[in-house]
């Protein structure tokens, strides 16, 4: 009998070895280079940051993330306000304003990251995609869920979960 083939000649086979093994070296120089007991930040590829990152511009927050509380898994917001009332713009951006927020004004449609105070992204104005039928997409796609809607049935557990208080 004749010996089967390999999948991949033997010098291809070489070379995504040697590739992976580079990777794999570069990835553990960069996390030994990071702060210790910090993670080592993702490294970003040429091509994505020409192709997204400088059409956005980040918005930086003076906020630092290693004051707010966590559980050991993850962050755990406090518990806030019941929501019962409904802020006015003058009282949450301006100089009289009690919260301070900033105003920012936003296409809807730009990709910009938010950032914490050590540059890190925490929220993401995510947009939607530069496509002129996008309106009508996600219009069309909104009315089939409202048509649906009335037909769907979850159980007590269903509705009501450590996530929150809809249907999941």
């Amino acid at each position: 009998l004749p010996t089967p083939t390999p999948s991949l000649p033997e010098g291809e086979k070489l070379r995504d070895k040697k590739q992976s093994h580079a990777n794999r070296r570069k990835k553990r120089r960069s996390q030994q280079a990071a702060k210790p007991g910090q993670p080592a930040l993702p490294q970003i590829r040429p091509s994505i940051q020409k192709k997204y990152m400088h059409k956005a511009m980040g918005i930086q927050t003076g906020l630092e993330t290693e004051k707010l509380p966590a559980a050991s898994t993850a962050y755990v917001a406090n518990h806030g306000l019941s929501g019962k009332k409904v802020y006015r713009l003058e009282e949450l951006v301006g100089k009289d304003a009690k919260a301070a927020f900033k105003l920012v004004q936003w296409d809807g449609k730009t990709a910009t990251p938010i950032t914490d105070s050590v540059g890190r992204i925490v929220a993401l104005l995510a947009g939607h995609p530069d496509d002129p039928s996008w309106d009508s997409v996600h219009s069309e796609a909104a009315e089939l869920l409202e048509q649906t809607r009335p037909h769907l049935s979850l159980n007590k557990k269903a509705k009501k979960h450590r996530r929150g208080h809809f249907g999941a």
